[in-house]
């Protein structure tokens, strides 16, 4: 096992010269090598290729050739060409580890025969950058299989922690691929005391499912439904170090749910806020703004009809003008005339700008309808403004009425 790499200088003083005219030696296939790297101890830098149909795969390669040959490190360069016409025997020979999508791509594999690092969709242009990487990561492993040699000497919570600090020293997706780490960290802690084996294999969509879960198996056979053990289960995750920004989010996505399934608005509207503060610009980020928004702001109509689309799963301010249906001081009937679909309406008002200048009594307020009366009085026309909750598949269509009693 090597410790000193010290490869990135000459890479990129290799990539640099590229242009030169060399006489390149084509790479051996990965199948012809994974032996001889565990049995001499190296490291595998892998070129994902389709060189019969992918021209930049033939670009990318050559360029690999040339940093191959002028190269003094301690790793064998191979290929694994996935061209159109191969062979049977050529298609059942062994291959490096993991699915590939996007070729050309840079791979780094364990002399064990373990992913180490992956870039996808390579191109001349970024592969000096992408050995670079690459080579960063080989040190990484080194770092991680020193606290592994030191968690097979340990047991219990400290091996697993151990472990995990190792798989820490890896991207992602080389982390949760290892699955005989995972393995030996849910052998030494089976209670998964300090969380390692839920941060390695955590996956967001059935996370939430599961809280989903147990508030409403809580609730069966009638009982109350105990959302204060799901919340705990929560707030568990949330402790366990080390996880991701990305990790974080989501599993403060099923505490935003619990939240929303208490009626607890403000505690929601928190949470969602503390998603977006972890990392704003990420998709995570963006969507739990967005989301905060569509939950508080009000909705303006641009015409007196609206649909599902204008709905919001909370009471929420609506507002239309109106001035065209309005015809003089007098008593108006507002009607909402629902062609499909169905929401809650309730409290209609006159306003302008944010002053309410005609409203219903304070005991009507709180009821649904669908027809009110409001006064207009004065020389300047207000909008309509009133407060709507969808219900349903939010699939209402609705026309506003509004016309003036006699």
């Amino acid at each position: 096992m090597f410790h000193h790499l010290n490869i990135v200088p000459g890479l990129l003083a290799a990539a640099l010269l590229l242009s030169a005219p060399v006489v390149q030696a084509a790479l051996p296939a990965y199948s012809a090598v994974k032996d001889e790297a565990k049995t001499v101890n190296k490291y595998m830098i892998v070129v994902w290729a389709g060189t019969d149909w992918s021209p930049k795969s033939r670009e990318v390669t050559r360029a690999v050739e040339h940093l191959a040959k002028d190269s003094p490190e301690p790793v064998l360069w191979c290929i694994q060409d996935e061209r159109e016409e191969m062979t049977e025997e050529e298609k059942k020979l062994p291959k490096p580890p993991g699915e590939i999508w996007n070729i050309p791509a840079i791979q780094v594999v364990s002399p064990a025969g373990g992913m180490v690092f992956l870039s996808e969709g390579v191109s001349k242009e970024t592969l000096p950058a992408v050995m670079k990487q690459a080579l960063e990561a080989v040190k990484q492993q080194e770092k991680a299989n020193a606290l592994w040699e030191k968690a097979d000497a340990s047991s219990g919570a400290n091996a697993a922690l151990l472990y995990g600090e190792g798989l820490q020293q890896l991207p992602p997706y080389a982390a949760s691929a290892r699955k005989d780490i995972l393995e030996k960290i849910k052998k030494a802690d089976p209670e998964d005391t300090r969380g390692m084996h839920f941060k390695y294999t955590f996956k967001h969509l059935p996370y939430i499912e599961k809280v989903q879960r147990m508030v409403e198996d809580s609730g069966k056979n009638g009982g109350q439904k105990d959302y204060k053990a799901a919340h705990a289960y929560v707030d568990k995750q949330l402790k366990i170090p080390g996880l991701t920004p990305l990790q974080k989010q989501q599993v403060m996505a099923a505490r935003f749910w619990l939240y929303r399934s208490e009626g607890k608005k403000d505690q929601a509207l928190k949470t969602l806020a503390d998603i977006a503060k972890i990392s704003p610009k990420t998709l995570m980020g963006t969507g739990a703004q967005n989301y905060y928004r569509f939950l508080t702001e009000p909705v303006t109509l641009k015409e007196p009809h609206f649909t599902g689309y204008d709905l919001r799963p909370e009471f929420t301010p609506t507002r239309v003008n109106i001035g065209s249906m309005l015809n003089g001081p007098g008593n108006y009937k507002i009607t909402f005339k629902m062609n499909s679909g169905g929401c809650n309406i309730r409290n209609p008002r006159f306003m302008r700008g944010s002053r309410v200048v005609s409203e219903l009594p304070k005991d009507q307020q709180d009821k649904n309808g669908r027809e009110f009366t409001l006064r207009f009085s004065g020389s300047e026309k207000p909008d309509l403004v009133f407060d709507c909750q969808g219900q349903g598949w939010f699939d209402a269509d609705c026309d506003i009425i509004v016309t003036k009693e006699s």
